[in-house]
């Protein structure tokens, strides 16, 4: 059977990375110098959105460890939730040796979510800190083995701060636009696409692809090649543009979720007269779950579609634009504040309002005192 996409394309050294010098540096010298002076490599935390190569990282990392005896590190992988008490500790310390690499996905997870996480979490403190841990018969501490633990998560506030202190971090994100069409590139010459002499193409390929090289190999370039086997199209700007038709993407790759999103800010917005709008009443108006709005806001406050402070989210004049819809007027929330019961008359005070109101002050509590005046 042929293999996927994203295998087919997924970088197999550090050197095909793109975008992440930063990290590549890290590995580099963590993993070199670690076989070095003979130590177990440390113990690491990927934090970042989905689809930005923590996984990918991860892999690569694994493939370069190496037993204390010189032979390929056994790589032990496991999701999060698999990990629920003790009892999985231990097995997992039983069929692991030194050198071996535990790769946890989705690891916010670890522990589930009831009683059991935090007596988790400590005993994985413990091995990560002190390669022991506890045994569960006499409940003494015993050696474990010295692992590498790998934990990419896009939520490391789940985990305990003490176990995310013990790892070291490192960090992806949302890719430039420049980055984003070498990966593309790369992708497309892997599958047999020759992207030669089409940069319009290109450039439309990696605006639609949300700043992530998953979303960009695995729903924009997989939709495109089939797209293009169908109706026999070449890559080019035509092939491109239609195969994001067919799918009701647009062209920063906003989807239906994320227009429904943005829909729903504008038109609170308008109803209270420009207020930011909470998080609360936005799920419970689109009925969408919060992890998936945590998703939609990472990409749309990236691109400048909303802003995002205490008060709560604000369609931005970018993000009306790109809803087809008039951004709202910050004049129309000075009209309701400026009447004749505040005794607000002066063109300089209208604009010393204004000016308060565009640097984030949205409510007459804050704005009065600003001005000299007091707040009932």
């Amino acid at each position: 059977m042929k293999e996927g996409i994203s295998t087919q394309v997924r970088p197999q050294t550090l050197d095909e990375l793109v975008g992440m010098d930063h990290n590549v540096n890290i590995i580099k010298y963590e993993i070199g110098g670690s076989q070095a002076l003979g130590e177990p490599l440390n113990s690491y935390m990927l934090v970042g959105p989905p689809g930005t190569g923590k996984s990918t990282i991860a892999t690569l990392i694994s493939s370069m460890t190496k037993r204390p005896n010189g032979m390929n590190s056994e790589v032990h992988k496991y999701l999060g939730s698999d990990i629920k008490e003790p009892d999985d500790l231990y097995d997992i310390a039983r069929n692991a040796e030194d050198g071996d690499v535990v790769y946890v996905e989705e690891a916010h997870s670890i522990g589930g979510g009831g009683r059991k996480k935090s007596e988790v979490q400590a005993i994985l403190l413990e091995w990560i800190e002190n390669h022991q841990i506890l045994n569960g018969a006499s409940f003494g501490l015993i050696n474990a083995p010295k692992v590498c633990f790998l934990f990419p998560t896009t939520n490391p506030g789940r985990l305990a701060s003490p176990l995310r202190n013990r790892c070291k971090m490192l960090h992806t994100h949302f890719y430039k636009l420049d980055d984003m069409k070498e990966i593309i590139t790369r992708a497309l010459t892997k599958v047999g696409i020759d992207s030669n002499q089409q940069e319009d193409a290109l450039t439309l390929l990696a605006k639609s692809s949300r700043g992530t090289p998953r979303t960009a190999i695995m729903h924009r370039i997989d939709a495109l090649r089939k797209v293009m086997a169908v109706d026999n199209l070449s890559f080019n700007l035509a092939s491109v543009d239609l195969s994001l038709k067919i799918h009701n993407i647009n062209e920063w790759g906003l989807e239906a979720n994320d227009i429904k999103y943005c829909h729903a800010i504008h038109r609170i917005m308008l109803e209270s007269n420009g207020r930011p709008v909470g998080k609360n009443t936005i799920r419970n108006i689109l009925g969408i779950e919060p992890d998936m709005i945590d998703v939609i806001e990472q990409y749309l406050q990236q691109i400048s579609a909303i802003a995002i402070d205490t008060r709560g989210r604000r369609l931005t004049d970018f993000g009306c634009r790109l809803i087809n819809v008039e951004p709202i007027e910050v004049s129309e929330f000075v009209t309701n504040i400026v009447n004749p019961q505040t005794r607000i008359t002066t063109e300089e005070t209208k604009e010393s309002i204004l000016e308060l109101i565009q640097n984030g002050c949205s409510t007459m509590k804050e704005i009065m005192p600003q001005i000299g005046m007091r707040y009932p």
